[in-house]
């Protein structure tokens, strides 16, 4: 558990320098979806069961980067997680002014100083604003496929209720890494242009003289 333990250290330490820009406009986006082996019914007609215990990821209005990943166990009800969702948020980056939920946290019972929007689907007397960023809400479904897909969220191979919470969180942590070296791949990747194109430039003049 130590490689893991450090690198929670150096998420959360890095996550706090950013938490000036990490709520550009203070949303987040919540959804609950399920990772490893245990049985739980859904209610879906193309899928009657799926099988894992509940994680809840929590992502940026901007940029989708997530500040929030927590495995929860015995399948409760999503709206009661939320409450422990923006606990763990809050260590990371200061608490958002908004939060943008599925349909699955109707009746979450939740009281703080966030606004909770309960996706829906028709406007209704919703502002029109509002109601784009409640349509946002759906971008960090691509998000949970890259967790799952690139990120080892679809198979916990740790042991545990321990393991589920730290594969959760180590699972974001490493989806943030990779952003974060993407874009300075592209910020080097510029700088490299730079410095190419300067110095075609001096030849040029060198050569003119």
């Amino acid at each position: 558990l130590l490689p893991s333990g450090y690198l929670l250290f150096w998420m959360f330490r890095f996550a706090k320098t950013l938490s000036i820009t990490v709520f550009p406009d203070g949303f987040l986006f919540f959804k609950p979806y399920l990772v490893q082996n245990r049985g739980i019914s859904k209610g879906k007609a193309h899928k009657r069961y799926e099988f894992g215990c509940k994680v809840s990821v929590a992502a940026t209005s901007r940029g989708g980067w997530f500040v929030g990943a927590m495995a929860v166990h015995n399948n409760p009800y999503d709206g009661h997680t939320l409450k422990d969702a923006l606990e763990q948020v809050r260590p990371v980056a200061r608490l958002p002014e908004h939060v943008f939920v599925d349909m699955g946290y109707r009746g979450h019972g939740y009281s703080g100083d966030v606004k909770i929007h309960v996706d829906k689907r028709r406007r209704g007397r919703t502002a029109k604003s509002l109601w784009r960023w409640m349509k946002r809400r759906a971008a960090i479904e691509p998000g949970i496929g890259h967790l799952k897909a690139e990120h080892r969220m679809d198979r916990n191979r740790l042991k545990g209720v321990a393991g589920d919470r730290i594969n959760a969180i180590l699972s974001a942590a490493g989806m943030n890494f990779h952003k974060l070296l993407e874009a300075a791949a592209d910020f080097l990747h510029s700088i490299f242009f730079w410095l190419l194109s300067y110095q075609r430039t001096m030849t040029l003049k060198v050569n003119t003289m």
